[in-house]
C-alpha cells in the first residue's frame, strides 16, 4: 500500500495480474479510510426532519459517498502524473498515503526488532545469508 500510495510509483512496477490485486486492495483500503472524508455531514436540521421519510433501511447516501471514494481512486491511480502536488487532488488517497508513508516517530519498534534478533544472529551463525536472516527473524517475530 505504501508504493500504490505514491504518485510517483503508483502500479507501473507491477504485472497486469497483480495490478488488478493491488487496484482492488487500494480500492478496499480507500473506502476504509474514507469514512470522514467522502461521507456527507447531516447538520442541518431540514436534513434530520427529512429522515423521518426516509422509507429504506440502508443509507443510500452513505453508499453514494463510498462509490464516490472509489471513483476517486480509480481517478488517481489512472492519473498520469507522478508529482506529489497531485495529492491535492485526492483528499482520500491523501489520507493513505499519510498512513503508510508516515515513519515511526519512536525508536521502540526498531529496539524490540533488535532484541529479538539477538539470540539468531550469534556467533555460530555469523556466515547466515542476508535472506535467511530475515527469514529466520521473521518466522520468530509471526510465530503466533
Amino acid at each position: 500500500m505504501a508504493v500504490v500510495a505514491r504518485p510517483y510509483v503508483k502500479v507501473r512496477w507491477l504485472s497486469t495480474s497483480l495490478r488488478k490485486v493491488a487496484e482492488y486492495l487500494s480500492l478496499a483500503e480507500v473506502t476504509r479510510l474514507a469514512e470522514s472524508c467522502c461521507r456527507p455531514q447531516a447538520n442541518d436540521k431540514a436534513d434530520i426532519s427529512e429522515d423521518f421519510y426516509r422509507f429504506s433501511t440502508h443509507d443510500s447516501d452513505s453508499e453514494v459517498a463510498d462509490s464516490g471514494c472509489k471513483v476517486e481512486a480509480v481517478q488517481f491511480l489512472n492519473d498520469p502524473s507522478h508529482e506529489l502536488e497531485q495529492l491535492r487532488k485526492y483528499p482520500v488517497d491523501v489520507k493513505v498515503f499519510v498512513k503508510y508513508n508516515t515513519s515511526v516517530p519512536s525508536s521502540a519498534p526498531v529496539e524490540r526488532l533488535f532484541i529479538q534478533a539477538r539470540p539468531i544472529l550469534t556467533p555460530r551463525r555469523n556466515k547466515l545469508a542476508d535472506e535467511s536472516f530475515e527469514t529466520l527473524l521473521l518466522l520468530k517475530k509471526n510465530k503466533k
